[in-house]
């Protein structure tokens, strides 16, 4: 199909779709082998295990229950200290995680 100015990308949907099949399938395969389907990775592939986990967090952090009834000033000094906050915990020492590569799961139960 040649490309026309104007007409855009993908049809209008096309990602919705996707998305939906996509976790609908996947909420399927979660039910059948859920909590199993983790302990594999984690025992298998720990990086993979812990990126997972460090994706599935949130990306931002909702705090408007904390800052109704605060002033706009109010609010701008709660930002602020909560900004040289995270600037002084990012120059902290990191937590290292040390891993090892278990070459078979261990038994069921564990």
């Amino acid at each position: 199909m040649p490309f026309k100015p104007g007409g855009g990308g993908r049809p209008a949907g096309v990602r919705n779709r996707f998305s939906h099949a996509f976790l609908t399938d996947f909420l399927a395969d979660w039910e059948h082998h859920g909590a199993a389907a983790i302990k594999t990775v984690r025992v298998r592939d720990p990086g993979c295990y812990l990126r997972t986990a460090a994706a599935i967090l949130p990306k931002e952090l909702m705090v408007e229950t904390m800052t109704t009834g605060l002033t706009a000033q109010e609010r701008a000094e709660m930002i602020a200290a909560l900004k040289q906050h995270l600037l002084s915990v990012q120059q902290e020492q990191p937590i290292l995680i040390e891993a090892r590569k278990i070459d078979e799961p261990k038994p069921e139960g564990d």
